[in-house]
């Protein structure tokens, strides 16, 4: 039972980061377009 949760958390986590990562870019392509796009894949990687 542990581990499922402990396999939830992963799964949770792994959503989570990659909302954040979308929502990342989508802010870059919106503010400042492709120069701050590449920056965020710099500090996302």
């Amino acid at each position: 039972m542990a581990i499922m949760n402990f396999l939830l958390d992963i799964r949770n986590a792994a959503i989570a980061n990659a909302v954040i990562v979308v929502f990342h870019i989508y802010i870059a392509f919106a503010v400042e377009g492709g120069v701050s796009l590449l920056l965020s894949f710099r500090l996302v990687s």
